[in-house]
């Protein structure tokens, strides 16, 4: 029997690891219960050179989980992942970021059957969040009244029916 860890936390573990000491076992009964060694892995202290060493999904997974807990920002990389709905369901629970599963949701069956990177998602999440930056600025200044709506629907590049559809503001008559 192998036992491994796998810690996801930001913070240090402060925990045994080995069975005896993360069980609260009477002295009696210790010499009965075998004491098994945790193999122990902090994805936010492992090196770069540790997680390239990972080929399959995982590696996918360590990268993101390593910068998420060590406070680096994330630099996803362009292998295709082999289990792309699992991997993104995996991410998405564990970090509390529904963004990635959305993002996935909203790509065609056909991309998706050709393979997928985690890089192409994260570059349609930032490119959403771009999008939605730029809109909500617009959507300030036709609030503000200093512009019209007309010419925020312009600069988003949305006509004013889709404007006003995202928006709910009406024209006025």
């Amino acid at each position: 029997m192998i036992t491994l860890v796998i810690y996801f936390g930001k913070d240090d573990w402060n925990y045994g690891t080995n069975l005896h000491s993360c069980l609260d076992i009477s002295p009696e009964l210790l010499p009965f219960v075998s004491d098994y060694k945790v193999n122990f892995y902090s994805l936010k202290d492992m090196t770069e050179e540790q997680i390239e060493n990972f080929k399959s999904d995982f590696k996918v997974i360590a990268e993101f989980f390593h910068a998420l807990s060590s406070g680096e920002n994330y630099h996803p990389t362009n292998q295709k992942l082999d289990h792309p709905e699992e991997v993104i369901d995996m991410i998405s629970t564990f970090s509390g970021d529904d963004r990635f599963r959305d993002e996935y949701n909203s790509i065609s069956k056909q991309i998706k059957e050709g393979g997928i990177s985690m890089c192409e998602i994260y570059d349609k999440i930032l490119q959403e969040g771009e999008a939605k930056g730029f809109f909500f600025f617009f959507l300030s200044l036709v609030k503000k009244g200093m512009i019209s709506l007309a010419q925020a629907a312009e600069q988003a590049n949305m006509t004013i029916e889709e404007f006003e559809s995202k928006t709910g503001l009406q024209t006025q008559n």
